[in-house]
């Protein structure tokens, strides 16, 4: 979910998705995301690891086609090497769905939530790993989720508004004060 460029670690989802095929042959990899000039690149790798037929390269997306998405998922993978908040982690935990992540400037918003695996950036293997424990343990992905919905509906905007307000009512009594 997101942009289709090389900064968001296609190439690290291509290299990790061979071992999770090992262990997990029927696994589909949906890529939803505008192409910015790195899909061919991301299908030819693919194609030389032999799995080019487990990869769907859907475009961008919008609105409910992007709920869709998420409600049909098992989990979100955002392999990213550079990443200031990862709002697809966002909207994944909003849709229950657990995720398996990397290490991007952003990912401390996300680690402690219970709601996604971290791996290193450019550790295919561990990536390959997290994925692995998401798809093998229904209970573990279902906690995640819960998890992940818990941490989610503190970003609502109406959560968000009454934070602000309560910033602002401390600010004003500090400065009556």
């Amino acid at each position: 979910m997101g942009r289709v460029v090389e900064s968001k670690g296609l190439g690290l989802l291509v290299d990790a998705a061979v071992d999770v095929l090992h262990r997990h042959p029927d696994a589909q990899f949906r890529i939803v995301g505008e192409d910015l000039g790195y899909m061919r690149d991301a299908k030819r790798r693919a194609a030389r690891r032999g799995i080019l037929k487990n990869f769907h390269f859907l475009g961008a997306k919008s609105g409910d086609e992007v709920v869709e998405e998420y409600a049909n998922c098992r989990l979100l993978t955002l392999p990213s090497r550079h990443e200031g908040f990862g709002m697809v982690v966002l909207e994944s935990f909003a849709s229950g769905r657990p995720a398996a992540i990397t290490d991007f400037e952003g990912s401390h918003w996300f680690t402690q939530s219970g709601g996604c695996l971290v791996s290193p950036r450019d550790n295919s293997q561990e990536l390959a790993n997290n994925i692995i424990r998401i798809l093998q343990g229904d209970e573990l992905a279902n906690n995640m989720g819960q998890r992940g919905i818990k941490f989610a509906a503190g970003f609502d905007w109406d959560q968000i508004a009454l934070k602000h307000e309560k910033a602002y009512r401390q600010t004003i009594s500090l400065e009556r004060g």
